[in-house]
């Protein structure tokens, strides 16, 4: 939801309906990046959201963050984090902002590394950073972009206790990444059932038209291609589940799938010698076991700081 747009009345209205949990667009904590990014929203505003959603008993409460804005510091990024931590946020999104060409930030902010546009090492190393800042506050990071609070317990069985926890993952954004069939609705939703894709019309005039005319199957975009095609199944599932820090075990049921299986196994070489990706293939199975990142004394995050220390060094000196 939108901080901009937000309000007590609607923060009630959720509650009275039934949501248990809400997801808050804030972006970024400083307000001159918000006002670079075009957002309308505050940093208070965004504040005063999760406080309403709060006030009306909604606890599992997720904010949306960009990393990799121009002019971001690691430090403003690292604030930004403990900020929503303290303000009791179990859920964050913290997504590397991509500079797409004829996009409004692609033509802003054209060249990486000029007019305050972060070059690819530097983006490497804001991500790195979130994920080390959030584990030691007490997040998992379960997916590439996504993390949850993670509160250990010690479960007591018959044989002694045995460390566990609860997490605070998305089940919506799961259903996604594991391939579960879902309904969607709204103008432009796409719903997945029977693996097969239905995108509703576009335009709110439009969906409104085919809401009034019942819904009929005409009125919708369907792709079947996960359907209809063993291969292009196989990607999506392959690429949705290397998001996650599980990984995948798939074994081939007949011969066209088990080529398909080697194939994604030789795509993944180049990524496995670059120390970036671990996979095995024997006797028709793929495997990608638990994915971790590295050393965080090690990597682009930590080159950057090296960096920046001989840069003071330098001017110190």
């Amino acid at each position: 939801m939108d901080p901009g747009t937000f309000s007590g009345e609607k923060a009630a209205a959720l509650a009275e309906l039934g949501v248990t949990r809400a997801s808050v667009g804030v972006q970024s904590l400083d307000d001159e990046q918000l006002q670079r990014c075009g957002r309308k929203h505050t940093a208070q505003e965004a504040k005063e959201a999760i406080r309403l959603l709060r006030s009306v008993g909604l606890e599992n409460i997720s904010a949306d963050l960009l990393s990799g804005l121009p002019q971001q510091s690691e430090e403003q990024l690292v604030s930004d984090l403990h900020e929503l931590v303290a303000w009791g946020v179990d859920h964050l999104s913290v997504y590397d902002l991509q500079y797409e060409p004829g996009t409004a930030f692609g033509r802003r902010w054209p060249v990486a590394g000029e007019t305050g546009r972060p070059g690819e090492a530097a983006a490497a190393a804001l991500y790195e950073t979130t994920h080390w800042e959030l584990e030691k506050l007490g997040f998992e990071h379960y997916e590439v972009s996504n993390y949850a609070r993670f509160t250990q317990t010690l479960l007591q069985g018959p044989e002694g206790g045995a460390a566990g926890g609860v997490s605070s993952r998305s089940q919506h954004n799961q259903i996604y990444w594991h391939g579960a069939p879902y309904a969607a609705y709204g103008n432009g939703a796409a719903s997945f059932v029977h693996s097969i894709r239905a995108s509703r019309p576009r335009s709110l005039e439009s969906y409104c038209r085919w809401v009034e005319a019942g819904g009929p199957l005409e009125g919708l975009e369907l792709d079947t291609s996960q359907r209809d095609s063993r291969a292009d199944a196989l990607c999506e599932t392959t690429m949705l589940r290397l998001r996650t820090m599980e990984g995948l075990t798939l074994q081939a049921e007949d011969g066209e799938t088990e080529r398909c299986l080697q194939a994604i196994f030789g795509a993944l070489e180049p990524w496995q010698e670059a120390k970036l990706a671990s996979a095995s293939f024997a006797d028709g199975s793929l495997a990608t076991p638990y994915q971790y990142l590295h050393n965080p004394e090690e990597g682009p995050a930590a080159e950057q700081r090296g960096k920046r220390g001989q840069g003071e060094q330098m001017r110190a000196g």
